[in-house]
């Protein structure tokens, strides 16, 4: 009796730890993400490569400071994954504007690419939401290649190569784009 009691409260626990832990996941997400970018001794590069890394840190965490349930389980919930998509579309909005004011303020092809893959990621993002029902179905569709090709930028960003002609700068970001869907499809078709 005792155990069914401990359990069901735990059980409680869990779940308004699920409903209030989202938003708060993406404050930190966003504030330190924030905090990492703003370092200014480390590379462009570094920095993004930071960032991106923290997406993958909140179903990852030991279990002591972990702010949700790390079972794979959870990660995959509507709940969690509609929390992480709007945790995401921030800290990359964040991003975007940080580097078409600095970094990449001097390359007009660059800034475009990188705010029609923005654009490309809040269109799938929004169709996640918007028809959870098709779940992965929008992933594949529109893969988030916006990362790769910002951490690609950055790392020319800090070679000073700057005068790439427009043509393999964009056949570089069309072979990202392709392996990104690639390992997208891969990926998420898999679990289906």
């Amino acid at each position: 009796m005792h155990t069914a009691v401990v359990r069901h409260v735990h059980q409680q626990q869990q779940q308004q730890l699920h409903t209030l832990c989202p938003p708060a996941l993406c404050a930190l997400r966003l504030w330190l993400s924030m905090a990492i970018f703003e370092v200014p001794p480390f590379p462009l590069s570094a920095r993004v490569l930071l960032v991106m890394m923290m997406d993958s840190v909140d179903c990852r965490m030991h279990p002591s400071v972990a702010l949700t349930e790390r079972t794979p389980a959870y990660c995959s919930t509507y709940q969690y994954q509609r929390a992480d998509k709007l945790c995401d579309l921030a800290v990359y909005a964040y991003l975007l504007v940080r580097t078409l004011r600095g970094a990449f303020a001097h390359s007009r092809l660059q800034q475009l690419i990188l705010v029609g893959l923005f654009a490309f990621r809040v269109v799938g993002s929004v169709l996640f939401l918007k028809y959870p029902q098709h779940g992965r179905v929008w992933f594949t569709r529109f893969p988030d290649v916006f990362r790769e090709v910002l951490l690609f930028f950055s790392v020319l960003h800090d070679l000073r190569i700057k005068n790439v002609p427009p043509a393999l700068l964009l056949g570089v970001v069309a072979v990202l784009c392709g392996a990104k869907w690639c390992v997208e499809h891969s990926f998420h078709m898999s679990r289906e």
